[in-house]
């Protein structure tokens, strides 16, 4: 084996001790860096309610270091961003009853979930369930559109609407069909 000399050795002290101070300056810049992603991370939210879009003002803080670690520049940034609306608003639930008309007459009996469609007065999304019976029994779950006539004011004797859906039916076989309605509220 060969021997080191004393010289050698100082040497390769001195640049183990240059390496370890470089390592340190290297994890400050990591430590500084961390520091700044965590205060973006914890920008402050407020919610801001206008007219009838909800807005989210964002602001966000954010510091720069140099090559050293060293702060250089505190920037702030404010934005605002639109949250989604909602497009189906609930508007009541309903029990109904009728006939249905096809190869035989069945009366049916069945629940009706009204929903009003954001940016629009007359029209509402009707989605329905329903048993029914004469001499077979019957279901149907269908997704319909109806059409409240306007000038109509709901609460008054006559509250006429029509409106058309798809809808999956049984009577002898179960299919998919087109559901017509012709209807009135009656509160």
């Amino acid at each position: 084996m060969r021997k080191i000399s004393q010289k050698q050795t100082k040497c390769v002290l001195l640049i183990n001790a240059k390496i370890l101070e470089e390592l340190k300056s290297i994890k400050e810049q990591i430590n500084e860096n961390s520091k700044a992603i965590k205060a973006v991370e914890k920008s402050t939210k407020t919610v801001v309610p206008t007219n009838t879009k909800v807005v989210e003002v964002k602001e966000t803080v954010i510091k720069k270091v140099d090559a050293n670690g060293n702060p250089i520049a505190v920037e702030q940034k404010k934005e605002q961003v639109e949250k989604a609306e909602k497009t189906l608003i609930h508007d009541g639930l309903a029990v109904i009853t009728g006939p249905s008309f096809g190869k035989e007459f069945t009366w049916g009996v069945g629940l009706r979930s009204y929903y009003n469609i954001k940016d629009t007065e007359n029209v509402q999304f009707v989605p329905e369930v329903f048993l029914g019976g004469w001499n077979k029994t019957t279901w149907g779950l269908s997704a319909n559109a109806i059409y409240k006539f306007s000038g109509v004011k709901k609460g008054k004797m006559v509250n006429p609407y029509v409106g058309a859906g798809l809808g999956l039916f049984k009577y002898e076989k179960t299919r998919f069909g087109l559901n017509l309605i012709v209807g009135r509220f009656v509160f």
